[in-house]
């Protein structure tokens, strides 16, 4: 399984809403002013991936894991479009997975 969305690919990873996948690196999806609802969902990948996400829920925070190096896609909830505007899922870019 291959989801695409910009330059950031995820191979064989999951979305878990209520918390992490064994043996699998989970990454916290968190809006803390989305209220509690949100503290249970993670992405997860298998532990060979070579994916190493981050998420920044502000645009500052972005702003400094671009300046590191990673690349960041925009996550957006319509469902809650005030406070998930300046949500991202960041990582190193990894040219191989992308071909």
């Amino acid at each position: 399984k291959q989801w695409y969305q910009r330059r950031v690919a995820i191979t064989a990873g999951h979305f878990i809403f209520l918390g992490v996948v064994s043996n699998s690196r989970c990454t916290q999806i968190l809006e803390p002013a989305g209220g509690a609802s949100w503290r249970d969902n993670y992405i997860c990948v298998p532990p060979t991936s070579p994916y190493s996400f981050t998420w920044s829920f502000s645009n500052a925070n972005r702003d400094n894991e671009r300046k590191g190096g990673r690349a960041c896609i925009q996550w957006l909830e319509p469902a809650d479009p005030h406070t998930w505007n300046d949500n991202y899922l960041c990582s190193f870019p990894v040219n191989s997975m992308l071909r």
